[in-house]
């Protein structure tokens, strides 16, 4: 664990074995949040990187087909 200053202007040096740890590179975006009891996590990543296959089955087994399910649901519909 390392201890950093915030600055006048709310700003902080990432201690450089953190920086190593996460593999950060200079004018890399990261996302910072507040997490709970106090913490500040940061994270590396686009939000995409982080949901990337968190709705894997949720049309079931098959997208494809679930998709023509619902098409056809909607074609008979219009009839």
């Amino acid at each position: 664990m390392s201890i950093v200053t915030l600055s006048s202007k709310y700003q902080i040096v990432i201690p450089k074995e953190v920086r190593r740890k996460l593999r950060l590179t200079p004018g890399q975006k990261i996302r910072v949040t507040g997490g709970e009891n106090g913490e500040a996590v940061i994270r590396t990543g686009s939000v995409v990187d982080e949901l990337r296959g968190s709705m894997k089955g949720a049309w079931g087994s098959n997208s494809d087909e679930y998709l023509r399910k619902l098409r056809d649901e909607a074609n008979r519909d219009r009839t």
